[in-house]
């Protein structure tokens, strides 16, 4: 907008104060201090030192001969245009949260699926090292057995040791098995629960994912290759906390 602050000002009528010229520097002021939240005629007059009908004009009127729209229209707009741009801020926001619990889910899935697999051919090793079949063919347990150390003295008070084979008790033979059937039930209870939320929902909760969740394909494979995390991640991104011989996050001190 053009300054004229040289044009010519209509001279006042006998009883009436002079009109006061506005120029575009000083409209372009009346709006920063309106839009930026002091919206009264008095806080006009006191931010910028137009006089109160002038900041009255300029709020309800302003001065569209010129191309100068009233404050309180362009503020409508303006606020709309920021109210938007929060939405939509929020929006595309929720949306990469939801995108990453998807690509999240598509990763713990196949790893639950592998994990299931594993566990089902485990069980299948155990048991056939804990059957047999006898001499009719007939399937029957197999007697599993387990070495102890044995010691015995002799008449000397001397010591001798050996490893002596013994028949490995049902229960012990049970606990083989447990930690299988740990895994695989937590694998499949992974399957279960994970599509009882939509991402859209697991988004809303709790945001993007976090801890493993927050992990890429190449970072999971590199924890069941190498057995440690993947460079870059240290236990407290994973857990919350410090773990002593995990990476520590740079500038911490671990707990």
């Amino acid at each position: 907008m053009a300054d004229d602050p040289d044009a010519p000002q209509r001279p006042p009528q006998p009883g009436k104060p002079a009109r006061e010229y506005v120029t575009a520097l000083t409209y372009d002021r009346l709006w920063e201090v309106y839009r930026d939240g002091l919206r009264s005629g008095a806080e006009l007059v006191s931010k910028v030192g137009v006089s109160r009908d002038t900041a009255r004009k300029a709020i309800e009127r302003g001065w569209p001969e010129k191309g100068w729209h009233s404050l309180k229209q362009r503020a409508r707009e303006h606020d709309q245009l920021k109210v938007d741009a929060e939405r939509q801020a929020a929006l595309d926001k929720h949306k990469e949260a939801t995108d990453a619990w998807y690509r999240a889910g598509k990763r713990f899935n196949s790893v639950a699926d592998n994990a299931v697999t594993f566990c089902i051919l485990a069980l299948q090793q155990i048991s056939q090292l804990a059957t047999e079949r006898d001499a009719n063919g007939n399937l029957r347990l197999r007697p599993l057995t387990k070495h102890v150390r044995r010691r015995t003295r002799d008449a000397d008070g001397k010591a001798h040791y050996w490893d002596e084979e013994v028949p490995l008790t049902t229960q012990e033979a049970v606990k083989l098995q447990q930690p299988v059937l740990k895994a695989a039930a937590a694998a499949s209870m992974f399957k279960r629960v994970w599509p009882v939320t939509t991402d859209e929902q697991k988004a809303s909760s709790v945001g993007p994912p976090q801890g493993l969740a927050a992990l890429d394909q190449e970072q999971l494979n590199y924890i069941i290759e190498h057995r440690q995390l993947p460079p870059g991640v240290s236990a407290e991104d994973i857990w919350g906390v410090d773990v002593p011989g995990f990476e520590k996050k740079p500038g911490t001190q671990g707990n």
